[in-house]
């Protein structure tokens, strides 16, 4: 891997916002997407888009053949799937001029997902986030009552989960879900669980899940579950940036550019910067041969996972593995 690739850190790294993501100014009139029926991802998407970027939309309208043609005219890439529904692909901001609020009828909206996808000519800049348990002294927020516990065992079980949930910046999710319930064992002892899911301000692909056991017999304090969390909860620019970095090793590169998807994300606890990136691409076929069983889905992927630290823009780890 190189030694040699550019650093965001060479920069002064920008402060993180102490807000919600801002509109990208290169959307021009991004506010016009409020006047659509667009769906809740696709309105955390377009904060956090970049200029250059492309999107991938679905339209539901009276009539798709005259949006197909006007968006032909407009250089977008356009499929007319069924009479009242187009697909678009292209410039968000061109598709944004090109949907009228007055006959459209709902809109959902997905970023751009090839491996090789747009990338800025420069090094975003982002400060390294340092993880932190926002519900430590508070507890957790918000309506609660998805967690099916009864009590006393409901504030001890939620009080541990309130203990241990982190989150990438050390800020509270920016949506969250609590939830929980019991059951009887064979042995005759109740053991209840409770989880929380959540996914920190500009993260639109994944969310962090923990989730916390306890039982009469080991008692009510809540033991975390086993290995930690799912934490793929990882804000969009933190994820574009390590991109990034990704894109401008060699040797990362070419890995890269041998597979279809970009990519699922996930952060560390404990390890500020460090984030882990896993692109993936269809096996090279789809029968079962000696030593590589399908999986259970009957699908098949192989995986290139990359480490990258975010401190010193550096790859750190590098490995592809066969699936499924």
């Amino acid at each position: 891997m190189s030694c040699g690739l550019p650093r965001p850190s060479d920069a002064t790294a920008i402060p993180a916002p102490s807000t919600a993501p801002t509109p990208s100014a290169s959307l021009g009139a991004l506010r016009s997407w409020a006047d659509l029926p667009l769906d809740p991802p696709g309105r955390a998407l377009v904060l956090v888009l970049d200029q250059g970027e492309r999107i991938h939309a679905e339209v539901l309208t009276a009539d798709a053949i005259p949006v197909a043609a006007a968006a032909d005219a407009a250089g977008l890439d356009a499929s007319v799937t069924q009479p009242n529904r187009v697909s678009l692909t292209g410039d968000p901001g061109r598709i944004l001029a090109l949907l009228d609020p007055l006959t459209t009828r709902a809109v959902s909206i997905r970023q751009d997902e090839t491996a090789l996808r747009w990338i800025p000519g420069a090094a975003p800049l982002v400060a390294i986030p340092i993880g932190g348990r926002p519900y430590l002294l508070g507890g957790l927020p918000g309506d609660l009552g998805g967690a099916l516990i009864p009590s006393p065992q409901r504030e001890s079980m939620l009080g541990s989960l309130a203990q241990i949930a982190q989150t990438i910046d050390g800020r509270p999710y920016a949506t969250l879900d609590v939830s929980g319930g019991c059951d009887r064992q064979v042995d005759g002892f109740l053991t209840c669980s409770a989880s929380v899911v959540g996914a920190p301000a500009g993260a639109v692909r994944g969310e962090d899940w923990w989730t916390v056991h306890g039982s009469e017999k080991a008692g009510w304090r809540g033991l975390p579950e086993p290995g930690g969390g799912t934490l793929t909860g990882v804000p969009r620019p933190i994820l574009r940036a390590v991109e990034w970095i990704a894109r401008h090793d060699p040797e990362t590169l070419a890995g890269i550019g041998r597979y279809e998807r970009c990519c699922d994300a996930w952060w560390h606890p404990g390890i500020p910067g460090r984030i882990t990136l896993d692109y993936q691409r269809d096996c090279e076929t789809s029968v079962e041969r000696a030593g590589r069983p399908l999986a259970d889905t009957g699908d098949c992927l192989d995986h290139l996972i990359i480490d990258v630290d975010l401190a010193t823009a550096r790859v750190i780890g590098l490995a592809e593995h066969e699936g499924p």
